[in-house]
């Protein structure tokens, strides 16, 4: 065979196979955007097949979804749950399977799958294109994988899911302060129990004064789908009820308040072995004198002394 017959065929079989990877690209939303699952996308231990069920998905958006959830969920997972789902799906969707706690279309739902391991993850594609371009989203939805809560037994104290989700936002989230999102300040006409960066703002607080203890100790009970009983803050932070902490955070102090009382509230009586003492500014206030125990022949009172003196 001549030279140019074999340049000729060498030339026809790197345009057949330029032509069938872009035929494969057209169905891969990883790369040319539009409807498509991509092939198996894995790095760390994790495995995620991205599914896009909305044609006007681009691939510069695509790749960003992916992208921030290859950062954020291996971080989550080795502070909260080691044994989090590794076989994990994305969906964009152009009508939305979940709704937010307003009865709304949710911008994004994640939790477990329905096999052990797995996890699911749902994304509004329409408000992604009209550029709503949050991707941290994608953080906190990954948490939710994350968390694997029995949520279904969790209603009644919700706010503790997306409190702890969003705190893993604001921990990992990457383009948090451009997005526009960030953690308020303490206030109080809006109570933890609002969720989402509310919740996560006091427990952010809640961390910064006491560390791993009080945030492992909550998502082990929310684990075992159960709401944190008193107990739980009592152990970790020394305040006896949710509420005295919440005080502690909207005054910026984390000193638990004696004998367990209200923050503000006067001292309640001493521990153990203490003697109660009158306040300095109390003039009408008198300490008792110690009394000898009944059984101890060797003890005497101060005004038996002073009866044997005065004979």
């Amino acid at each position: 065979m001549r030279p140019r017959q074999w340049m000729f065929l060498v030339v026809v079989c790197l345009c057949m196979l330029a032509a069938n990877v872009r035929a494969q690209a057209g169905n891969d939303p990883t790369i040319n955007g539009g409807k498509g699952t991509a092939a198996p996308i894995t790095w760390d231990g994790f495995s995620l097949t991205f599914v896009s069920n909305y044609d006007k998905l681009t691939a510069p958006i695509a790749q960003g979804l992916i992208e921030r959830l290859k950062l954020t969920i291996g971080p989550e997972c080795e502070y909260f749950n080691p044994d989090c789902p590794r076989q994990l799906t994305m969906i964009v969707q152009a009508t939305m399977p979940c709704a937010d706690k307003n009865g709304k279309e949710a911008p994004a739902c994640a939790g477990p799958g329905a096999t052990p391991g797995t996890g699911e993850m749902h994304i509004d594609g329409k408000r992604l294109v009209s550029g709503w371009n949050d991707y941290d989203m994608v953080t906190h939805e990954a948490m939710h994988i994350v968390q694997s809560y029995p949520f279904d037994r969790l209603e009644i104290c919700w706010w503790w899911q997306e409190g702890e989700a969003d705190l893993g936002r604001y921990w990992y989230g990457s383009t948090n302060e451009e997005s526009g999102w960030y953690l308020p300040q303490p206030n109080e006409s809006v109570p933890y129990t609002e969720g989402y960066t509310y919740t996560a703002a006091f427990l952010n607080w809640i961390y910064n004064n006491w560390t791993d203890e009080p945030i492992y100790a909550l998502h082990r009970a929310l684990q075992a789908g159960q709401c944190p009983a008193a107990n739980i803050w009592q152990a970790s932070t020394g305040f006896a009820t949710i509420d005295a902490l919440w005080l502690g955070y909207l005054a910026n102090n984390p000193t638990p308040p004696n004998g367990g009382g209200e923050v503000g509230e006067p001292p309640g009586p001493g521990g153990p072995g203490e003697e109660p003492t009158c306040p300095a500014d109390d003039p009408y206030c008198e300490e008792e004198e110690p009394q000898c125990p009944a059984d101890d022949p060797y003890c005497e009172d101060e005004e038996d002394e002073e009866d044997e003196e005065d004979e």
